[in-house]
């Protein structure tokens, strides 16, 4: 997903609080919001966006854990990227377990269901793709360390032919 380069900009706790102004005000009062109160200006489209990504959090309950993970979708919203904690990804599976029983195909439990899941797989993809690389690099590792002993192996040889 692509990062919101508008959001960028702004720290954690200020894109939390534009997340809370669009829970509850218009686009052109956040707008004028965070025109006042931090100096930039976002786009119209920008809040939209944002705003679609934001909305499964309002599934999330009251808990502890589900506070820590509606703050973690605020900064994948803005910022695209998927750092989630273990915590933040069991809140997830669990909802998408609960909405996995109770949703209706059309409806809107079902569009939730499906923006979960997608945020989910897109995690699991990008955390294989991560251990993928970090196996190959320890391959190139091992392949350049085997090079090297070969090499010294191969010139104790010729010293004890001389």
């Amino acid at each position: 997903m692509k990062p919101l380069s508008r959001l960028e900009p702004l720290t954690e706790p200020q894109r939390a609080q534009v997340a809370a102004w669009l829970e509850t005000s218009s686009y052109e009062k956040v707008i004028e919001l965070a025109r006042e109160n931090f100096g930039v200006e976002i786009p119209r489209m920008t809040l939209s966006r944002f705003r679609e990504r934001l909305a499964m959090t309002a599934l999330l309950d009251e808990s502890p854990a589900a506070v820590e993970a509606a703050a973690e979708i605020v900064q994948y919203a803005a910022l695209g990227q998927q750092h989630f904690s273990p915590a933040t990804l069991m809140v997830l599976e669990r909802k998408a377990f609960e909405l996995s029983l109770s949703c209706a195909a059309g409806s809107e439990e079902m569009t939730a269901l499906q923006k979960i899941s997608a945020l989910l797989v897109r995690h699991r993809d990008t955390t294989v793709r991560e251990r993928l690389a970090t196996v190959q690099e320890e391959k190139c590792k091992i392949r350049r360390e085997e090079l090297q002993l070969k090499a010294v192996l191969q010139e104790s040889r010729l010293d004890q032919l001389l």
